[in-house]
């Protein structure tokens, strides 16, 4: 039994950086057999430490990850708040910032400046889980997979068309959602009063589970909405390099 430390401590080693390997990259890193590297690599999927992402490719699990006190939430919380205060200081307005972890929506982060009038990105109740009725919302739901989009219908219904007029049967659903991938962002008007803009944002492997976005009333507009996009893109992509520095993955935050 002692004989097997040394193997394993190899494939702990190997995979804390976060970074996928398939099974010939692991021979390659280790002095391990095929055998060995078979075998311990299945023993390690089935307690969780690893996870095997596609045939013959693994990477980290989220018990490695406990284990080795690394927390990728945290570092999400972090860099989440960085962006909120960078756009909040850029705009001098709401600054959001939302996950999808499966068919769920997680406000991570949701500043805004100390004014008399604030507003809410949702100002109005009512709304599934808030996937139709904000902008980050329905740019979330336009980057994930088809067959999360199926499921998260089957959960919350389609949008009525109060929320979304455009939407309202699962083929015009999707073609809103494609429109919105083409533009690689989402703009809305809630209640003729509130402007809405949002756009995903990338983690260290390109993945657009996130989403960053703003909200504030139409009589305060103060710049155009080619600018507002580009000041929501440009910190969307210094998240995004933060996500790269740091190796988070969405897919480790689920």
């Amino acid at each position: 039994m002692i004989k097997v430390v040394p193997k394993i401590l190899q494939l702990l080693e190997l995979f804390a950086d976060g970074r996928e390997y398939t099974f010939s990259a692991v021979i390659s890193a280790t002095s391990l057999s095929r055998s060995n590297a078979s075998h311990l690599l299945d023993s390690l999927v089935e307690e969780k430490i690893l996870v095997r992402t596609a045939r013959g490719v693994y990477r980290r699990g989220e018990r490695l990850l406990r284990l080795s006190g690394s927390d990728p939430f945290a570092g999400f919380r972090r860099i989440a708040r960085n962006g909120a205060l960078l756009l909040m200081d850029q705009l001098d307005e709401l600054a959001v910032v939302a996950v999808r972890r499966g068919i769920f929506r997680t406000t991570v982060e949701k500043l805004q400046p100390p004014r008399l009038l604030q507003v809410a990105e949702n100002p109005s109740p009512g709304y599934p889980a808030d996937w139709y009725g904000t902008g980050n919302g329905r740019v979330l739901l336009a980057f994930a997979p088809r067959e999360t989009v199926v499921e998260i219908v089957r959960h919350c219904g389609l949008p009525s068309g109060k929320i979304w007029k455009e939407a309202v049967t699962l083929p015009k659903l999707e073609r809103e959602l494609e429109r919105i991938r083409e533009n690689n962002f989402c703009t809305m008007t809630l209640d003729n009063e509130i402007r809405v803009a949002a756009v995903p944002v990338p983690d260290a492997e390109g993945v657009k589970a996130a989403a960053l976005s703003t909200a504030f009333p139409l009589f305060r507009r103060h710049i155009s909405e080619e600018t507002l996009l580009e000041k929501l893109r440009h910190v969307s992509a210094c998240m995004e390099k933060e996500f790269q520095s740091a190796g988070i993955r969405f897919s480790d935050l689920e």
